[in-house]
């Protein structure tokens, strides 16, 4: 499923660990997981890693709409974000 191997930028290294999108959002969605949530949850995440800067990005005007959300927190290991991508990992349940 992660074939390729991380890519390294500058001091920054990057993994596919891109979710089944259509299944997983259908799953959210049957026990009540909105988007709202999802974005409330990203956005404790990034106060809960130190952040002192949030950007909520948003193109909902192109074929593909799109929502970004960029922080200056201290991020994950590779290892924390590939299993966060995963669906049985939960660390917190939808309100």
């Amino acid at each position: 499923m992660y074939s390729d191997p991380p890519k390294a930028t500058s001091n920054r290294r990057t993994a596919d660990a891109t979710p089944h999108a259509a299944s997983l959002i259908q799953s959210l969605r049957d026990i009540g997981y909105s988007a709202e949530t999802a974005l409330a949850d990203i956005i404790d995440n990034s106060i809960t890693a130190g952040a002192r800067k949030i950007e909520i990005l948003s193109d909902a005007t192109s074929a593909e709409p799109a929502v970004a959300v960029l922080d200056d927190g201290r991020g994950m290991t590779m290892a924390e974000l590939v299993e966060a991508m995963l669906p049985s990992f939960s660390h917190c349940s939808p309100q």
